[in-house]
C-alpha cells in the first residue's frame, strides 16, 4: 500500500515537472517567435505577439524584454503614445533591470517626437537621476540640456550642461557637451565665449562628426559676429575636408543660405550644381532642391521656378516642405501674372496653413490674395481676406497698407459704397494712421469728380477742421471754396428773384437797374459768373453815374476772378479773360472813390499788376506801403504788411522787416498769415545766430496760434534749432510732441529718426534703443528670402540707429549686428560710410586690424567725404601702431589733397615725418624736417609739432635701447620746448631711461623733479608707478608699495591704473598679504571686466582664497569661474579646484579632479598634466595607497611632451615609494 501510495506520488510530481517544462517551452517559444518577427521587420505582427506574450505570462523573467521589444515594435509603427507607456512601464516596473536606464531614454524619445517636451526633458534627467554610472547616463543628461534650451529655460539648460561637464570627463559624448555649452552661450549672446568653445573642442581628439559640428558652431558664431568671410571659410572646410555626410549637408545648406541672403542667386545655383549630387538621401535633395526654386525666383526667372516647384511638389514630401513648395509654387504664378492659378495655388496654401506656425507664408497667402481680388475687383473676396488678415495678424503693418489699396482702388472704380465702408472701418483700426488725411482727401476728391459735391465737401472739411497741418489742407480748403464759389447756388432764390425782375421789367422800372440786379442774381445765386460778366459790361456801359459804374466794375472784377479761378482749377487758362480782368481792375481803379470794396479792388489789381520778380523792391515797397496809408482798417492789412517785411527781408532791410512782422503778430491772429510772421521772424533771427530767441518765437507761436497750418513745422525747427546749440534732449520732446499732434504732417514722417539720433547725441543710449524697438516691434522680418519679397521690412535706418546707439554705449557685438543689418538693405550715402567707419573703428577697439582695414577700405568718397578722410586716417593710424610705417606714409600724404586748413596739413606733414623717424630714414627726415620748417615757419602750432618731432626721436632711440641718444632728445626737448605740451613726456621718459639703465639716484631725482614741475600731468601716475618699481626692485618694500598706492590715486588714464594696481597685487603676492591681493584682485577684476588680463587675476582670486584656508569658498568660485574663460585656462583652474581639495585634506576629492585636467589640457598647457599626476600621487600618498602614487607618477615619465625635469622628479618620487616598500 505504501508502495502504491509512493508510486502515485512520484507520478503525479513527474507529471507536474513536465507541465513546468512544457510551459517553461511555450514560453519561450512564444518569445523567440515575437523576437523573430521583430527582427524580420514584421513589426505590426510583433507588437501583437509581445502584447499577447505580456498577458500571458505576468511572472515571466522575460517580462521586461517583452516591454522593451513591444515598445520598440509600436515605435517603428509611430504609435508614440503607446509606445512610451511600454517604456514607462518597463521603467517603473523593474527599476533595478540593465534595459530600465534605456526604456527611461526611449520615454524621453517619445515625448519629444510627441512634442511634449517638458515631459521629455524630465525622463531624459530621470536616466541621470536613478543610473548617474550607466554608459547611457551622460547622452541623456546632454539630451535633457538640449531640449530645455528648445524650451526656452536656459537657466535649467546651463544648470545640466555645467553638471555634465563637471561629473562626465572621461564620456565619449564629453566633446558633444562642450559644443552644446557653445550653443548655449550663443543663445544666451555672448558669442566671443561661444567661440572660445568651440575652438577648445576642435583642439580634442574628436570625431569628423563632432569636428564637423564644432565648425559649424563657430560658422554661427562668425555669422552673428558679422564675419561672413570667415563663416564661409569654416562652411568650405566641411564641405571640402572634412565631408561627414549630415554635416557637409548642413554646411552646404548654410552656404547656399548665405548667397541667397546677399542676393547672389547665381553663386547659390552653382553650389548646388557642384555639390549636391553628392546627396542621395531624398531629404537632402529635397532641400536642395527647395533653395533651387528660391534661387530662380530671385534671379526672376519665375517659368523656372514654377516648374521646379511642380516637379517636386509631385513627390511625396514631408509637411514643412510641402507647405514651402506649395508656397514657392503660387508666388511664381503670381510674379508670371497667372491669376486664376495663383488664386487657386494660394487659396489651397490657404488651407493646408490653418494649424501650422508658419505665419510668413500664411500673411503673404492673405496679402497676395487680397491684391490678386482686387485687382480683378472682386471686392468681396479681396474684403474677406483682409478681414481674415487683420484677424490673424494685428499687429503687421501690410493690413493697414492693404486696407489703403482696397479703398484708393474702390475710389477709383466708382465703387463708392465699398469705399466708404472700409474707410470708416479703417478710421476705427487705424486712428492714428499717418495716412488718414490722405484717404480723407481722395475720397473727397473721388466724390467731387463723380458730382456728388455735398459728399465732397463732407471729407474736406473733416481735413479742414481736423488737419491743420496736412499736406492737403490748402488743396482741402481751395476745394471748399471751389464748391462754394461756383457749385453752392441759390437755384430757388435765384428763381424768385428773376421773377421779380420780370415783373419790375412790365412795369418799365430802368433797364440799367434790372441789369444790375439781373448780374447779382448770376454771380450770387446761379454761380454762372460768364453770363454774369456779360451783364456787368452791359451795365457799365449803360450808365455814366460814378458810383453806379464802380459798383458794376466791382461785380464785373469779382466776375472775371472767379472765371480765372475757375479755368486755372481745369487746367483752361484763358488769356483773353486774364487781359480783361486786368484791365477791369486797372479802370474800376480809377473810380476807387465810389468802389465798394476798394481796398479789395486795389489789393487784386496790385497782385495782379505789380510782378515782383520784376519790380525793384523799393519801388514794390512804395506801392504796398501806400495800400498801408490808404487803407489803414482794411482786412487785408495782415496780407500787406506780410508782404511789405518779406520785401524787406528781401532787399535787406531786417529793421523794417521785424518792424512789420511784429505789426503783423500783434494783430488779431488770421490763419496763414499770422503764424507766418513769427516763422519770419524766427528765421531773421536765427540766421544772425540768436537761437534761443528764435526759439522763444516759436514756442509762442505754438502756445498762441494752436490751430495754424504751419504748426508741425514750427515744432520740427524748433527741434532742429534746440540740436544747433546742443540741446538734444529738448529737440526729441519737441519732436515726440510733433508725433503727437500731427503725426499725419510730412514733417513727423522723419521724426522717429530724428528723435533716435537726437538721443544718442544726448548720451540717453537706452532710450535711444528702446525707442528703435517701439518703431521696429510692429515689423516682422522673415527668414524665408521669397516671403522677404512681399513683407514690409522697416526702414533701413532704424537698424543703423540702433548700430549707432550701441556704439556709442560700448556694446560692440549688438553694434555691430544692427550695422551689418542696415548695410544689408542700405544705398550709398552718409548714413552708410558712417556705418562701414563705426564697424572699422568696432574691429579696431577688438584688435581686429586687418577686418578694421578692411571696413575702412570700403568707405565710399564719391558719396560723403568726412567719413572718407576719417576712415583713411584711422587706416593710416593703424598702420603706424602696426609699424607698417611705409604704407601709413602713403597714406598720411595721400590725405594731403584733402586737407583745407594749414592746421591739418601741418598735422599730416607731422605724420609723415614720424614715420620717417620710425623707418629710421634720418636722412630723408633731415631734408622733409627743413621743409617742414620752412613752410609753416609762421604757423602758432610750429613750436608745438617740433617739440612732437624731437620727443618721438627720443622715443624711438628708447625703443631702440640706445639710451644716450634718446636722452640727449629728451634734455633738448627740455631746453627748447620747456613750454610745450612735451616737457612732462620728456622728463618722464629721462626717468625711465635712467631707471632702464640701473642709474636709480638719477631716475629719483627725474621723478622728484616731474612731480613738482607738473603735479597736473596726465603722467603723474606712470611717474609714482616707475618709483614704485624702483624701489621694489632696490628691496624697500615700504616705499615700493606706498609710491603704487599713490599711482593708483592719482592716474589719470584707466591703463595707467590698470598697471599700478597689477604691480600692487603682484606685490602683495610676493609678501605673502594675501587679504590685501585678495582685495586689489577683486577691485581690479571689477573695474576693468573687458581687460585682456583680467582672467589672470579672476583666477588669482581663487588661488589667494586657498592661501586663505577659505577652501570651501575658493571651490566654489573656480567651479564656476572654470565655465567663464577660455579653454587655455580650464586646466589651472582644474588644478586650483584639485588643491584647495588637497589642502583641506579630502584626498579622495583631490584625486578626482586633479585626474580631470589630463582631459582638458591643451598642446601648449601640458605642464598641468604633470602637475596634476604629481599632486594625485601625493594625494595617494597621505592615503596611503603607494601603488596607485607609484602608477601617477609613472603616468609623467610614460607622457610625451612633459618636460624632462618633471620626469626626473617623477622617477626619483617612484625610488623612493620603491625602497621604502
Amino acid at each position: 500500500m505504501k508502495l502504491m501510495r509512493h508510486f502515485i506520488f512520484s507520478l503525479l510530481l513527474f507529471t507536474a515537472l513536465v507541465s513546468t517544462i512544457q510551459a517553461q517551452q511555450d514560453e519561450n517559444s512564444d518569445f523567440s517567435y515575437a523576437l523573430k518577427l521583430y527582427n524580420e521587420g514584421f513589426y505590426d505582427v510583433a507588437a501583437q505577439q509581445f502584447s499577447t506574450f505580456i498577458n500571458r505570462y505576468p511572472g515571466s523573467e522575460q517580462l521586461p524584454d517583452a516591454h522593451y521589444f513591444y515598445g520598440q515594435s509600436l515605435l517603428k509603427l509611430n504609435d508614440l503614445e503607446n509606445a512610451r507607456i511600454e517604456f514607462q512601464e518597463l521603467a517603473v516596473t523593474f527599476p533595478e533591470h540593465e534595459r530600465a536606464p534605456e526604456a527611461w531614454k526611449l520615454v524621453g524619445y517619445c515625448y519629444e517626437k510627441q512634442k511634449k517636451l517638458e515631459q521629455a526633458a524630465k525622463a531624459y534627467e530621470t536616466v541621470k537621476v536613478l543610473y548617474p554610472d550607466d554608459p547611457l547616463a551622460p547622452g541623456a543628461f546632454l539630451t535633457a540640456a538640449e531640449v530645455y534650451m528648445k524650451l526656452g529655460q536656459l537657466f535649467r539648460a546651463e544648470s545640466i550642461i555645467k553638471e555634465f561637464l563637471d561629473r562626465y570627463p572621461t564620456s565619449t559624448e564629453y566633446p558633444h557637451g562642450r559644443i552644446l555649452f557653445g550653443k548655449f552661450l550663443l543663445e544666451k549672446g555672448e558669442p566671443e565665449s561661444a567661440a572660445a568653445e568651440f575652438a577648445q573642442v576642435l583642439t580634442m581628439d574628436i570625431s569628423p562628426e563632432v569636428k564637423a559640428e564644432a565648425y559649424l558652431g563657430q560658422a554661427e558664431v562668425f555669422l552673428r559676429l558679422g564675419l561672413t568671410n570667415r563663416a564661409r571659410e569654416n562652411l568650405n572646410r566641411i564641405i571640402t575636408d572634412i565631408q561627414v555626410d549630415k554635416a557637409t549637408h548642413e554646411a552646404l545648406l548654410r552656404l547656399i543660405d548665405l548667397e541667397l541672403r546677399d542676393h547672389h542667386p547665381d553663386k547659390a545655383l552653382s553650389l548646388i550644381e557642384n555639390y549636391g549630387k553628392k546627396f542621395q538621401q531624398f531629404s537632402q535633395k529635397a532641400q536642395l532642391t527647395l533653395r533651387q526654386v528660391i534661387a530662380y525666383f530671385l534671379k526672376q526667372d519665375y517659368p523656372k521656378a514654377e516648374s521646379i516647384a511642380r516637379d517636386l511638389k509631385g513627390q511625396q514630401l514631408e509637411n514643412a516642405v510641402l507647405l514651402k513648395t506649395q508656397f514657392y509654387l503660387a508666388c511664381a504664378l503670381f510674379e508670371q501674372g497667372k491669376t486664376r492659378e495663383a488664386i487657386d495655388a494660394f487659396r489651397t496654401l490657404d488651407k493646408l496653413t490653418v494649424n501650422e506656425k508658419v505665419s510668413d507664408f500664411r500673411a503673404v497667402t492673405f496679402m497676395n490674395l487680397i491684391r490678386l481680388y482686387t485687382d480683378q475687383k472682386n471686392f468681396t473676396l479681396a474684403r474677406q481676406y483682409l478681414n481674415k488678415f487683420q484677424q490673424e495678424f494685428p499687429n503687421r503693418p501690410e493690413g493697414e497698407t492693404l486696407h489703403r489699396a482696397i479703398i484708393r482702388t474702390a475710389l477709383g472704380h466708382h465703387a463708392f459704397s465699398i469705399a466708404v465702408e472700409e474707410l470708416q472701418r479703417y478710421l476705427g483700426l487705424y486712428p492714428d494712421s499717418p495716412y488718414r488725411d490722405d484717404l480723407l482727401y481722395h475720397t473727397g476728391v473721388a466724390f467731387f469728380r463723380a458730382k456728388q459735391i455735398a459728399k465732397a465737401t463732407g471729407y474736406f472739411q473733416q481735413i479742414h477742421d481736423n488737419y491743420v497741418c496736412s499736406a492737403k489742407w490748402d488743396s482741402s480748403r481751395f476745394y471748399l471754396s471751389f464748391i462754394r464759389n461756383y457749385y453752392e447756388s441759390r437755384n430757388q432764390s435765384g428763381v424768385t428773384q428773376l421773377a421779380q425782375l420780370i415783373g419790375q421789367l412790365l412795369l418799365g422800372k430802368d433797364r440799367s437797374q434790372l441789369l444790375y440786379q439781373l448780374g447779382k442774381i448770376y454771380f450770387s445765386d446761379l454761380k454762372d459768373y460768364q453770363q454774369a460778366a456779360s451783364i456787368f459790361e452791359q451795365y457799365v456801359n449803360s450808365i455814366s453815374d460814378s458810383s453806379q459804374k464802380a459798383e458794376g466794375m466791382y461785380y464785373l472784377s469779382e466776375c472775371y476772378t472767379r472765371l480765372i479761378d475757375y479755368k486755372r482749377y481745369w487746367g483752361e487758362l484763358d488769356e483773353e479773360i486774364t487781359t480783361k480782368a486786368r484791365e477791369t481792375l486797372k479802370s474800376a481803379i480809377t473810380f476807387k472813390k465810389y468802389l465798394p470794396h476798394a481796398d479789395s479792388i486795389t489789393y487784386r489789381f496790385l497782385t495782379f499788376s505789380v510782378d515782383k520778380e520784376n519790380t525793384p523792391p523799393d519801388r514794390y515797397l512804395k506801392f504796398w506801403r501806400l495800400f498801408e496809408q490808404n487803407y489803414p482798417s482794411s482786412s487785408l492789412l495782415p496780407e500787406v504788411q506780410l508782404k511789405i517785411a518779406e520785401t524787406a527781408l528781401t532787399a535787406g532791410d531786417t529793421s523794417l522787416a521785424l518792424e512789420y512782422l511784429d505789426k503783423i503778430i500783434m494783430l488779431p491772429p488770421k490763419v496763414g498769415i499770422t503764424g507766418q510772421a513769427y516763422w519770419d521772424k524766427a528765421e531773421v533771427l536765427a540766421k544772425s545766430g540768436q537761437y534761443p530767441q528764435a526759439i522763444e518765437v516759436l514756442k509762442s507761436f505754438l502756445l498762441n496760434i494752436p490751430s495754424d497750418p504751419l504748426q508741425a513745422r514750427a515744432y520740427w525747427q524748433v527741434a532742429e534749432w534746440n540740436e544747433k546749440i546742443g540741446n538734444y534732449s529738448l529737440a526729441a520732446q519737441f519732436r515726440e510732441r510733433l508725433l503727437d499732434l500731427f503725426n499725419y504732417s510730412d514733417f513727423a514722417l522723419n521724426a522717429p529718426l530724428k528723435i533716435i539720433d537726437d538721443y544718442i547725441q544726448d548720451q540717453q543710449y537706452e532710450k535711444a534703443l528702446q525707442y528703435v524697438e517701439k518703431q521696429l516691434s510692429s515689423y516682422h522680418p522673415s527668414n524665408d528670402w521669397v516671403a522677404e519679397k512681399y513683407l514690409q521690412a522697416p526702414p533701413p535706418e532704424y537698424y543703423f540707429y540702433a548700430g549707432k546707439a550701441y556704439f556709442q554705449h560700448q556694446h560692440f557685438s549688438e553694434a555691430r549686428t544692427s550695422l551689418l543689418s542696415f548695410l544689408d538693405n542700405a544705398m550709398e550715402g552718409k548714413l552708410r560710410n558712417e556705418a562701414l567707419f563705426m564697424l572699422g573703428a568696432i574691429a579696431e577697439k577688438e584688435q581686429d586690424f586687418e577686418s578694421a582695414l578692411l571696413h575702412y577700405s570700403l568707405v565710399n568718397p564719391e558719396s560723403e567725404k568726412e567719413y572718407y578722410t576719417r576712415a583713411m586716417l584711422q587706416s593710416a593710424n593703424i598702420y603706424f601702431s602696426l609699424q607698417k610705417f611705409a604704407e601709413s606714409k602713403e597714406i598720411y600724404e595721400k590725405l594731403i589733397s584733402f586737407a583745407e586748413t594749414d592746421d591739418n596739413k601741418i598735422f599730416l606733414k607731422s605724420r609723415i615725418l614720424l614715420c620717417l623717424i620710425y623707418q629710421g630714414n634720418n636722412k630723408e627726415y633731415q631734408t622733409q624736417l627743413k621743409s617742414f620748417q620752412k613752410l609753416y615757419k609762421k604757423h602758432p602750432q610750429l613750436k608745438q609739432y617740433l617739440a612732437l618731432l624731437e620727443f618721438e626721436n627720443g622715443k624711438y632711440r628708447y625703443q631702440k635701447k640706445q639710451f644716450d641718444p634718446a636722452i640727449a632728445h629728451f634734455n633738448r626737448v627740455l631746453k627748447k620746448y620747456k613750454k610745450s605740451e612735451y616737457g612732462d613726456d620728456a622728463r618722464y621718459y629721462l626717468a625711465r631711461c635712467y631707471a632702464t639703465m640701473n642709474q636709480n639716484e638719477k631716475a629719483l631725482k627725474e621723478i622728484e623733479t616731474f612731480i613738482k614741475d607738473y603735479p597736473e600731468s596726465e603722467l603723474l601716475g606712470n611717474v609714482y608707478l616707475t618709483r614704485g618699481e624702483i624701489y621694489l626692485r632696490g628691496e624697500k618694500t615700504d616705499e615700493g608699495i606706498a609710491a603704487i598706492q599713490k599711482a593708483i590715486a592719482v592716474a589719470k588714464t584707466a591703463d595707467t591704473r590698470k598697471s599700478a594696481m597689477g604691480l600692487l597685487i603682484n606685490a602683495y603676492r610676493n609678501l605673502g598679504l594675501w587679504d590685501g591681493a585678495l582685495q586689489k584682485a577683486r577691485e581690479f577684476v571689477k573695474e576693468f571686466p573687458d581687460a585682456p588680463e583680467v582672467d589672470n587675476y579672476r583666477i588669482s582670486i581663487g588661488i589667494f582664497l586657498i592661501r586663505l584656508n577659505r577652501y570651501s569658498e575658493a571651490i566654489e568660485y573656480l567651479r564656476k569661474l572654470k565655465f567663464e574663460v577660455s579653454g587655455e585656462q580650464k586646466p589651472e583652474i582644474q588644478f586650483y579646484i584639485g588643491e584647495a581639495y588637497f589642502n583641506a585634506g579630502q584626498y579622495e576629492q583631490a584625486i578626482n579632479e586633479f585626474l580631470k585636467i589630463p582631459l582638458l589640457s591643451q598642446k601648449t598647457k601640458l605642464q598641468w598634466e604633470a602637475s596634476a599626476f604629481y599632486y594625485a600621487g601625493q594625494s595617494y600618498e597621505r592615503l596611503g595607497r603607494r601603488k596607485d602614487a607609484i602608477r601617477m607618477y609613472q603616468e609623467i615619465i610614460n607622457r610625451p611632451g612633459i618636460q624632462i625635469e618633471f620626469k626626473r622628479e617623477a622617477r626619483k618620487l617612484i625610488d623612493k615609494l620603491s625602497q621604502s616598500n
